[in-house]
């Protein structure tokens, strides 16, 4: 399977969604599609929306490149999932960091099935390289401090075309492994899942959360890993950048297990990683922590009241002769 097909079909997705990007944002300004600060949102000033549509713009381009490619001319001919995702329309950072994990897995394990055998291309490579580089092409204007945000519609474009790219590409393996081999059997089921490990994660949390409060799954709160980052005292930015760094530690452990025959070597890979994501995680959390638990330890036995001693009787004053009040009187 040859690599720079798609890095053009990258390239050109990338160039397209970095370019459109600030004219959908003038026109985002001029229809009024601004997301204003809320208590529950972290961004500090009005900020465009509608980014979706420049990411649209650049798969759609992504795809016309594509399809101008000989090496892809027999997947467009003989499927309709490359341009049926366009049919349905997520952080940019960690798409794009999912999508080339993802790229990664597919090209390196290449797939016996299907027509294109023969020529080598895959629909879920050419799916994954047209999500990491209208995320990748659009990060720029979206990191903090954004300047556009992509919006529902850019969120679930570049979830259809993750989804589809994981449908079309899991399992697709040369070797069918032994049914000794559980590990095996799931290692190609369990990749897409470990790559989006982190938002996955900030997902079934919220959702335990709301559960178990009684208030409906769909309540917003404020309580999502980026919130809890930044009350552990990190910057807006270095959460962001911190989240990318797990993400990335996450898929490259989920790659190295699932390519790497030595099986040690790969265990020493994600151990690795587990070691840094909680060496980035607990210094800034464990004084939270510490404060939570000496705040919910049961208090001592209060101390008894001190007794105040009763104050010395003053004597009263000797009575002047006569005893009384017309002893000074004069006769």
């Amino acid at each position: 399977m040859s690599l720079t097909p798609y890095l053009v079909v990258f390239g050109a997705t990338f160039a397209v969604a970095f370019l459109m990007t600030p004219l959908v944002r003038r026109l985002a300004i001029r229809v009024s599609a601004v997301d204003r600060p809320s208590d529950r949102k972290v961004h500090p000033r009005p900020t465009p929306t509608m980014g979706g549509l420049a990411m649209f713009v650049a798969v759609v381009a992504g795809l016309v490149v594509a399809h101008q490619l000989h090496f892809f001319r027999a997947l467009f001919r003989t499927s309709s999932e490359p341009t049926g995702v366009l049919l349905d329309g997520l952080a940019a950072g960690m798409v794009g960091i999912a999508a080339l994990a993802f790229f990664g897995y597919v090209f390196l394990s290449p797939s016996p099935f299907g027509p294109n055998f023969e020529t080598g291309s895959s629909t879920a490579a050419l799916l994954s390289a047209l999500a990491a580089g209208g995320a990748l092409g659009f990060l720029p204007w979206n990191f903090h401090p954004a300047r556009i945000f992509m919006g529902d519609s850019g969120a679930m474009l570049l979830g259809i075309l993750l989804a589809a790219a994981t449908v079309s590409g899991v399992g697709r393996t040369f070797v069918s492994p032994s049914r000794s081999d559980l590990a095996a059997f799931s290692i190609p089921v369990l990749v897409p899942l470990v790559i989006l490990a982190v938002p996955l994660l900030d997902v079934a949390l919220a959702i335990f959360r709301r559960m178990r409060r009684g208030a409906p799954v769909t309540h917003a709160d404020k309580e999502h890993i980026h919130h809890r980052l930044m009350d552990f005292g990190h910057s807006h930015r270095q959460a962001v950048v911190l989240m990318y760094l797990w993400s990335a530690l996450i898929s490259g452990s989920a790659l190295a297990v699932a390519l790497l025959h030595a099986r040690l070597i790969a265990g020493v890979v994600a151990m690795g990683a587990f070691l840094v994501i909680v060496g980035t995680a607990i210094p800034r959390a464990w004084p939270r922590i510490r404060a939570t638990r000496r705040s919910l330890a049961p208090d001592g036995p209060a101390p008894a009241p001190a007794v105040t001693p009763p104050a010395p009787a003053t004597p009263s004053p000797p009575d002047e002769p006569g005893g009384s009040l017309g002893a000074h009187e004069t006769p």
